[in-house]
C-alpha cells in the first residue's frame, strides 16, 4: 500500500508540480529576483527536491493555498470557456510554476508588512535598552539555528555574547 502511495504522489507531483516549485521558491527564499533566474531552467523539469524536502512553514502553506485556489479559479473559467475540453486542465497544470510565482507576488506585500512591524517591534526595544548593543537577527525558513551557533562561534572571543538557546 505504501508503494502504491508513493507512485501516485509521484506522478501527481509529476502532473502538477506545486511542491516542486514552491520548494524552488522556498530555497530562492521567496524572492521573485532570484527565482526568476531559475525559472526557464526548471519550468518543464519535474523530481528536482534532491538536497532538501519542501518545509511547510507558514508562508508555503498560504503560497501553496493560494496557487490551489488560483489553479481552481484557471480550470473552471477554461470549463466555462471551453466547456470539457480536457486539454484546458493539462494546460493550467503546465501553468503551476506561473500560478506559483503569481501566488507569492500577490502575497508578498502582506509579508513585507509583517517584516516591517516586526524590525519596528525590535527597534523600540532596543531603543529602550541602555548601552552599546549590536544585535544580529536571524531570519529565514530554515537554517536559523545553524547559522546563529555558527556566528556566535565566530564573535565570542572578541565580544561578550548572549545567544537564545534552542531554536
Amino acid at each position: 500500500f505504501m508503494e502504491l502511495r508513493k507512485t501516485f504522489l509521484k506522478i501527481f507531483n509529476i502532473i502538477f508540480p506545486f511542491a516542486e516549485f514552491l520548494y524552488l521558491l522556498q530555497q530562492e527564499e521567496y524572492s521573485f529576483q532570484r527565482i526568476w533566474f531559475w525559472f526557464p531552467r526548471f519550468f518543464l523539469k519535474r523530481n528536482f527536491q534532491n538536497r532538501d524536502k519542501l518545509v511547510y512553514t507558514q508562508r508555503a502553506v498560504a503560497t501553496f493555498a493560494l496557487a490551489v485556489l488560483l489553479f481552481i479559479v484557471l480550470n473552471l473559467l477554461g470549463f466555462l470557456y471551453f466547456g470539457l475540453n480536457m486539454l484546458v486542465p493539462v494546460m493550467a497544470g503546465l501553468c503551476i510554476p506561473i500560478i506559483i510565482l503569481i501566488s507569492n507576488i500577490l502575497l508578498d506585500p502582506f509579508y513585507d508588512a509583517i517584516k516591517r512591524r516586526i524590525i519596528k517591534k525590535a527597534e523600540a526595544v532596543f531603543k529602550s535598552a541602555r548601552g552599546n548593543v549590536k544585535v544580529i537577527a536571524i531570519t529565514g525558513s530554515y537554517g536559523k539555528t545553524t547559522v546563529k551557533n555558527f556566528i556566535e562561534q565566530l564573535v565570542k572571543f572578541s565580544y561578550r555574547t548572549q545567544m537564545i538557546p534552542g531554536n
